[in-house]
C-alpha cells in the first residue's frame, strides 16, 4: 500500500522532495488499507499541507542530526584531548542517530496527519453505512424513513458487527411496518391520510403513523 501512495502522492506533488513524500506515505499506509482509501485520502491533500509536512519533518531531522554531530565531536574532543595535543584537525565527524531517535522524529511528525487520515476515514465509513440504512429504508414513506435516519446520526457504534446488528433490527422492523401496511389496506394511502393533527415534525407524524396501524417500537 506504501508504493502506491507514494505514487499518488508524486503524480499530485511532483514539485515536493522525494524523501518527504516517501516519508508520508509511510506515515498513511498505517491507516489507509485500501486503494480506494488511498486514493480518497490523497485527494483530500493540499499542496500547503503535504509542504508543511515535509518542511517539519526535514527541520526534525536536521535537529537531531546536528544535535548527534555535537555529541560525537565532544566526545572525540575529550578522548583525544584535541586542544592539549595541539590536533588542529579532529576525524570528520559522522551522523549516528539510535532507533529511539528516529521514532521520535517520525512520531512527530506523523501526528497532525495521522489524526487528519482517521477523520477522514471515520467519515467515510458514516458515509457509507448511512448509504446502506437509507438502502434499507427505500420501501417506507418519507413520515417512517426520517426519524430512522435522524437517530442514526445520534448514535455511536463499536464496530462494523455492532452497526451491523443493527441494520438487521431495522431491516425486520421495516418489514413489520410494510407487512401491517398490507394487512390494514393502508399500503397506498400517503402521510397525510394518517392525519397529523398538532404534529410539527417528522418524528411526530412517525408515532402517530406507528399508533395508527399499532406497531408502535421503541428503537434505542
Amino acid at each position: 500500500m506504501k508504493e502506491k501512495l507514494l505514487a499518488l502522492l508524486q503524480t499530485k506533488f511532483a514539485g515536493v522532495r522525494k524523501d518527504g513524500l516517501n516519508q508520508l506515505a509511510t506515515v498513511m499506509a498505517l491507516t489507509v488499507t485500501t486503494e480506494e482509501e488511498a486514493t480518497s485520502a490523497v485527494d483530500k491533500l493540499t499542496e500547503q499541507s503535504v509542504g508543511q509536512f515535509v518542511t517539519d519533518w526535514r527541520k526534525d531531522v536536521d535537529s537531531e542530526i546536528s544535535k548527534a554531530n555535537k555529541t560525537y565531536e565532544d566526545g572525540l574532543r575529550k578522548k583525544y584531548d584535541f586542544k592539549e595535543k595541539g590536533n588542529p584537525n579532529p576525524p570528520t565527524t559522522q551522523t549516528e542517530l539510535n532507533a529511539e531517535a528516529i521514532a521520535a522524529i517520525v512520531q512527530k511528525a506523523i501526528e497532525p496527519f495521522a489524526s487528519e487520515l482517521n477523520s477522514i476515514k471515520t467519515t467515510k465509513v458514516v458515509e457509507t453505512r448511512k448509504q446502506l440504512l437509507a438502502k434499507e429504508l427505500e420501501g417506507l414513506d418519507e413520515g417512517f424513513r426520517t426519524p430512522y435516519l435522524n437517530a442514526f446520526d445520534r448514535m455511536n457504534f463499536n464496530d462494523d458487527e455492532d452497526f451491523n446488528t443493527h441494520l438487521t433490527n431495522v431491516k425486520t422492523e421495516v418489514a413489520k411496518i410494510q407487512q401491517s401496511l398490507i394487512d390494514k389496506g393502508l399500503s397506498q394511502q400517503s402521510k397525510p391520510m394518517f392525519g397529523s393533527g398538532n404534529a410539527k415534525t417528522d418524528e411526530d407524524v412517525f408515532v402517530q403513523n406507528m399508533k395508527a396501524i399499532n406497531t408502535v417500537e421503541e428503537k434505542k
